[in-house]
């Protein structure tokens, strides 16, 4: 059975350094009288407190001092990786609190150090080079982020900046931001409009997220994706982020959308035009038929009917780009091809352009789908169009 039993907490591992070993039993009697769970190492000598310090294995050190010694001058010189507590006699003198001032370091005396007191001294000592190192973290992670972010007071004034909200908004450093209002970075009266808008319902919301209108520091605009969130000190952490890419992605994902409805409406058009040429076809096959091959009105049919298969191989190739066909191969010539497509690419081009066509006599012959063929041909000519100055 499993009960809602809590797990203990480590021990804090305490390195005493008591040179001598004078306070021993005093600091013994402390530890054995207090409710904290302690793993208590010892070292009485200049040889085992470097031996300690090199292992590093410890929480807290614990310096009983009289007066300056050498394993003082160790512990203090080699700023040791652990925080470091003094512990003051009757017979310190004033340069033992010159060593606590100048190493910054915390002291108790020992004559009346009670477990509580050494516990809280302990305890605090341990936690701030966290909270220094938990600082710097969070500091390191908002100067690397990718996203701008500023911090501004309530009344919009930016306090905090890192790289990325000056690069974005076209600045050398987060310091030329400093002390200017967040409101100043948005384009015009409209969307400083949104800014203030933004901090109200953030206000009011615990947050807001919306798109405006940057403003950089040489007069472009630029699109951009804002997050706020309101402080418990009435200020406010801005996120902001370059949306151009995402805007020119959304244009081009549109125009790809717009190209392939017209394609698919066109591809409907040019399959009704193809039923309508089949009944042209069929009725001027009927007239050839039923015509003599002298008589006057046949040329007439013969240009008809050409014609109509002209536009049927047309509307063929444009219902093979409009579709989704599976690939039909066959024994191709390229040059036929391409002779055969020629007159199509040429109306893809503007008239400005000159569509020339050098074809190889002895090219063999290649088993390919004609219709994919000449899409290719296709794509390489509006490609080549689009790509000239």
């Amino acid at each position: 059975m499993i009960g809602n039993t809590r797990m203990a907490a480590p021990a804090t591992r305490v390195l005493v350094i008591d040179d001598g070993g004078h306070h021993a039993d005093e600091l013994k009697t402390v530890f054995s009288r207090s409710r904290g769970q302690y793993q208590v190492s010892w070292a009485f000598d200049l040889a085992d407190t470097v031996q300690s310090v090199y292992d590093n294995e410890h929480d807290v050190c614990l310096l009983p001092i009289d007066e300056p010694t050498p394993v003082t001058e160790y512990v203090t010189e080699e700023r040791v990786d652990f925080p470091v507590i003094l512990l003051t006699t009757k017979q310190s003198g004033p340069e033992v609190y010159e060593i606590a001032f100048r190493n910054r370091m915390k002291y108790l005396s020992i004559g009346d150090l009670q477990p509580s007191d050494l516990e809280h001294a302990m305890t605090r000592s341990i936690r701030k080079p966290l909270q220094e190192l938990t600082n710097y973290q969070q500091s390191a992670a908002l100067e690397t982020a990718t996203d701008g972010i500023a911090i501004v007071n309530s009344s919009s004034v930016i306090s905090f900046a890192n790289q990325s909200m000056a690069d974005i908004h076209g600045y050398f450093s987060p310091s030329d931001l400093l002390n200017t209002d967040i409101r100043s970075l948005y384009a015009d009266e409209y969307t400083n409009a949104v800014g203030y808008a933004a901090m109200e319902a953030a206000r009011a919301e615990g947050n807001w997220q919306g798109e405006a209108t940057g403003l950089r520091s040489d007069g472009s605009t630029f699109p951009k994706e804002v997050t706020v969130r309101a402080m418990d000190d009435n200020g406010f952490v801005f996120v902001e982020r370059d949306a151009t890419a995402t805007h020119e992605l959304r244009a081009q994902l549109y125009q790809s959308q717009k190209t392939e409805g017209i394609g698919q409406l066109a591809g409907g058009i040019v399959h009704d035009f193809n039923n309508l040429l089949s009944a042209v076809m069929g009725y001027s096959q009927l007239g050839l038929a039923k015509i003599d091959r002298n008589h006057p009105m046949r040329e007439y049919f013969e240009e008809i009917d050409s014609a109509a298969e002209r536009a049927a191989e047309l509307t063929r190739r444009l219902l093979t780009f409009s579709s989704k066909t599976i690939a039909d191969p066959e024994i191709v010539d390229l040059n036929k091809s391409i002779s055969g497509i020629n007159s199509m690419l040429v109306r893809l081009i503007s008239e400005d352009i000159e569509l020339s066509t050098w074809l190889e006599p002895e090219l063999s012959h290649v088993e390919v789908d004609s219709g994919q063929i000449e899409q290719v041909l296709v794509n390489l000519v509006v490609n080549a169009r689009d790509a000239m100055p």
